[in-house]
């Protein structure tokens, strides 16, 4: 399943490190830590605890986390913190499951392929 990244703001596009060859020079899958997890039928949220993120490391977790939705949601809000009391977050991001996912909730420009993110890291 192939995510397309909608970089909002200062966020840097990464390929995805969990399906990286053992060998290669790929950079090792992102360290996190889910919290605030929640989910119902149609949408789902997360925080991702990161202590020592960067816009860089934290769009890496997200799209991590990102690869593994396939619970049925068409939306997910997905946020980087650098701890679980954080009152500002490193970067967030909306995933759509579908086109149809967007046109009820997307606010950016459509994206070409899904499931699909729109990031922001300020």
């Amino acid at each position: 399943m192939k995510i397309r990244t909608l970089a909002a703001a200062a966020a840097v596009a990464l390929p995805l490190t969990a399906s990286a060859a053992p060998g290669t020079n790929a950079a090792p899958p992102p360290v996190y830590t889910v919290t605030n997890h929640a989910q119902d039928a149609v949408t789902g949220t997360a925080d991702l605890v990161m202590p020592d993120a960067t816009p860089r490391t934290a769009q890496a977790a997200i799209e991590d986390f990102a690869a593994g939705l396939d619970d049925g949601q068409e939306l997910y809000y997905v946020k980087v913190v650098r701890s679980t009391d954080a009152s500002r977050y490193v970067c967030r991001a909306r995933w759509y499951a579908d086109a149809r996912a967007f046109a009820d909730y997307g606010r950016a420009n459509k994206p070409d392929a899904w499931p699909a993110l729109e990031t922001n890291c300020p």
